[in-house]
Order: C-alpha cells, then structure tokens, then sequence
C-alpha cells in the first residue's frame, strides 16, 4: 500500500472476493458479476409474478451478504497492508466493540487526538473509524443473527448497542433489511 502520504489506501479486491472483480463479456460489454444480482432483483420486482417480494428481497439480502463478506476482506487487507496505525485501530476495535465505544476512547487508547485520529484513518481507508466501529458490529451481529436463535434484544446488547430499537434502525439502515428479516431470510 505504498503511495503518496495522505492519499487514501489501494485496495485491491481480495482473491477470494473473485466473484465481484470478475468480469464476463455479454452483448452489452464486461459487466460486473454482481450486477447480475441487480438484474435478478430488478426483474422480480417488475414482473411481480407471485411470490416477487420475497424472491426479491432474497436476492437483495444475498447481494447484502457478498458486499458485507467483501467489506471484512478489505478490513483483512487493512491489517496486512503494513500501516500499523490502522492494525492498530483495528485491534481496538475488534477488543472493544461489544462495550460502549467512540472515536474519543479508540484515540485515548492510542495516545492520539480523536481529531488526528479521524484525519489519518480517513485518508488511508476513507472511511471514519466510528464507520469501522459500527461495521464491526454489523458484521458481529450478522453472524449471531445467522448462527443462534438470540432475541434481536440480546444480539444488540453483545454487540455493543445498548437500545435494541437503535440496534433495529442502525442495522437496518446498514442492510435494508431488520434483523428478522435478515435472520429469516438467512433460514430459507
């Protein structure tokens, strides 16, 4: 991840995130392999045949699963990237997100200013570290969700959230989908 100072981290997609970097040749040129996923969902919601809602928001909820395992790649290649900052950051956050956490105690721990802080991780990953906080937890919560039968109440409090309906909205607003229904289409 050599580059200029201040610019924001190359990040190549990682290998085994093959499928979104991979490109196939139709009659409208390369395209994107998730576009295909687009399409699928595009194409259930107009033609509306019985059942379109679901099969949609399935295809939606697969799409949401592949960007959030690619989203936890890139955090991998974050921490081999040789910037020992941001393994830093990560290590913080990865220890101490299930407990109350803000930039003001990720930067304590570092013995850095949170407005230092928030300038240099922002400009190698262009993104905040309250965004990576939050991240973490998602993808913490995603995976109670898909593997234990914890209410949505007891999911949001091991993951740092102490209000279950903040816990509803932020994840929500992250996935386009509640948690039930993410754990519910995650059964089907």
């Amino acid at each position: 991840m050599a580059g200029v100072a201040g610019a924001p981290a190359a990040l190549p997609v990682p290998a085994r995130s093959a499928r979104w970097a991979a490109t196939a040749a139709g009659a409208d040129g390369p395209t994107v392999v998730g576009d295909q996923a687009i399409r699928s969902i595009e194409a259930e919601l107009t033609g509306r045949l019985e059942g379109y809602r679901k099969t949609g928001l399935a295809h939606l909820t697969l799409l949401l699963i592949d960007l959030a395992r690619l989203a936890d790649d890139v955090v991998v290649d974050l921490r081999r990237s040789g910037e020992p900052l941001l393994a830093e950051v990560f290590e913080v956050i990865d220890r101490r997100h299930a407990e109350p956490l803000s930039l003001r105690d990720v930067a304590r721990e570092l013995g850095m200013s949170p407005g230092h802080l928030t300038t240099v991780v922002r400009r190698r990953t262009g993104r905040t570290v309250g965004e990576w906080i939050v991240e973490r937890r998602m993808a913490q919560a995603r995976g109670l969700l898909a593997d234990t039968d914890l209410p949505v109440s007891e999911v949001a409090r091991r993951v740092g959230v102490g209000d279950p309906g903040y816990f509803s909205r932020l994840f929500s607003r992250t996935h386009c989908a509640s948690p039930r229904q993410w754990r519910e289409l995650g059964r089907e």
